[in-house]
C-alpha cells in the first residue's frame, strides 16, 4: 500500500508520540509498504520514506495547532494532484483523513477530570485558548466527513470517541499499544537484574517500586508516596524510584510529612535504558488521573513486573486484577493502593504475577500492533473503493 503519516515530528530522540510515528513508519517500510512523511521534523527514519516537510509557527500554542492542521491540508493537496495514497493515517490531530489515532485521548474528558468545576473550567479555557483550539480540532476530526475512521489504543478511548465525538461504534477501531519485545522481555531482566539492583543501590531484602512519568502531579506520584506512608513500618521495604522530570521538592516534603523521609525516594531524572530499571524493580505503579493507555504500563508488564494503574488508563484492560497486577478505581485512593502494595510483598504471589504478566503481553509485540492496524488500513481501502 501506499500510505502517508502525519505527525508534527518524527524523531527518535523526543516524546513516546515522536518515537512511536519513527518506529510506525520503519516497520511499515519493512512490512514492504510506501511511505510517506508529513511533519515539521523529520529525522532518524529508513531512508526508503518519502519525506513532505510541513510548516508551523513557533508560539503561540493554539495558533500552533492550528496552522499546523491548514499546512498539512495545504501540502497533502498539492502532493495527492500527483499521488493517491491508498490511506492517510494522521498520528496527530489533523483533517481530512482516512484514520486518526487518538493516542492522547479525549482533550475534553481531561480538561472534566483535571478541572472538574465547570465554571473554572470554562475560565481556563478563555484564558488559555489552546485548550478551545483542541476541542476545536477534535470536533472536526470527530465528523464523518472528514475522518473515515478513528483508532482507539484501548476501549476507555473507544467509550470517549462515542461519548464525546459522538462516533459511531463502526467507526472506531482499539488496537491496544504494544513494545518493543527485542527490549522489554522477562529475558533481559534476568540478564540485567543483579548488576542494575547494584546500580540503584537495593538490597537483598529490598523492594524496588518504580514510577515512569514526566508529569507527576497527573501521573499520581503523590498518591504513591501516601501509600507508602499508610502502609508505615511495614512498607519500609519499598523504595520508590521515579524516573522522569520534575520538581522534586513539594514531593520530599509530603514524604517527610507522612513519615517515610524523603531519603527512601530516589529521582533518577530521564533514562535513557529504562529497562535496565525494570530489570532492578518488583513493582511497577502508576495511578494516573488519565492515560489512553501508558505504554510504561505494558512495558513493565513485559519485562515481568505486577502492574498497578488506575481505570482512567486504557492500559488498565490488559492487566488481570489480582493475577497480573492491580487496578485502582480512584487515582487518589492511597488507602487502597497501600492495601496493593502490602500484598504484593508476598514474594512468592508477587514473582507468579509477574511471571503471568509477561506471559499475557508476550503478543503485544510492536510488529503485531502495526499488523492489526494496517487490518484497519485494509477495511478502510475497502470502504473507499465501495464508495463509503
Amino acid at each position: 500500500m501506499r500510505i502517508a503519516l502525519i505527525n508534527k515530528v518524527f524523531s527518535q530522540s523526543g516524546g513516546g508520540a515522536e518515537r512511536y510515528a519513527v518506529d510506525f513508519a520503519s516497520t511499515l517500510i519493512s512490512f514492504g509498504h510506501e511511505v510517506h512523511l508529513y511533519g515539521v521534523i523529520i529525522e532518524d527514519v529508513p531512508q526508503e520514506v518519502h519525506k513532505h516537510y510541513v510548516k508551523m509557527p513557533k508560539k503561540p500554542g493554539f495558533y500552533k495547532i492550528l496552522s499546523f492542521c491548514s499546512n498539512v491540508r495545504k501540502v497533502l493537496a498539492d502532493d495527492q494532484a500527483q499521488e493517491e495514497y491508498d490511506v492517510v493515517y494522521a498520528l496527530t490531530q489533523a483533517f481530512p483523513a482516512d484514520l486518526y489515532f487518538m493516542g492522547g485521548g479525549a482533550h475534553e474528558h481531561w480538561l472534566e477530570v483535571r478541572m472538574p468545576n465547570p465554571i473554572w473550567r470554562t475560565i481556563r479555557s478563555i484564558l488559555n485558548p489552546t485548550h478551545l483550539a483542541q476541542i476545536w480540532l477534535e470536533n472536526q476530526i470527530f465528523k464523518a466527513e472528514n475522518v473515515k475512521m478513528i483508532l482507539a489504543n484501548s476501549h476507555l478511548i473507544q467509550k470517549h470517541a462515542e461519548m464525546y465525538g459522538n462516533v459511531a461504534p463502526e467507526r472506531v477501531a482499539v488496537v491496544h499499544n504494544g513494545v518493543d519485545r527485542e527490549i522489554f522481555n522477562p529475558q533481559v531482566r534476568e540478564k540485567f537484574r543483579k548488576t542494575s539492583r547494584i546500580e540503584y543501590g537495593l538490597q537483598e531484602n529490598d523492594l524496588g517500586l518504580l514510577f515512569v512519568s514526566h508529569n507527576w502531579p497527573r501521573k499520581g506520584l503523590e498518591t504513591i508516596i501516601r501509600a507508602l506512608g499508610e502502609l508505615g513500618h511495614n512498607g519500609r521495604r519499598y523504595k520508590l524510584f521515579i524516573a522522569g522530570k520534575g520538581n522534586s521538592a513539594p514531593y520530599k516534603k509530603i514524604a517527610d510529612e507522612v513519615g517515610i523521609e524523603h531519603l527512601r525516594l530516589n529521582f533518577l531524572g530521564s533514562l535513557r535504558n529504562p529497562e535496565r530499571l525494570y530489570a532492578a524493580g518488583d513493582v511497577f505503579v502508576l495511578p494516573t488521573m488519565y492515560d489512553p493507555c501508558a505504554g510504561v504500563t505494558v512495558e513493565a508488564m513485559a519485562c515481568g513486573l505486577p502492574a498497578i494503574t488506575t481505570t482512567q488508563n486504557g492500559a488498565y484492560e490488559l492487566i488481570r486484577h489480582g493475577q497480573t497486577g492491580f487496578v485502582l478505581d480512584d487515582y487518589a485512593d492511597y488507602t487502597t493502593l497501600a492495601g496493593f502494595l502490602g500484598r504484593l510483598m508476598d514474594d512468592e504471589a508477587r514473582q507468579e504475577m509477574g511471571r503471568q504478566a509477561a506471559i499475557d503481553i508476550e503478543p503485544r509485540s510492536f510488529e503485531q500492533v502495526v499488523r492489526e492496524t494496517v487490518a484497519v488500513f485494509e477495511k478502510i481501502v475497502d470502504l473507499k473503493k465501495s464508495g463509503k
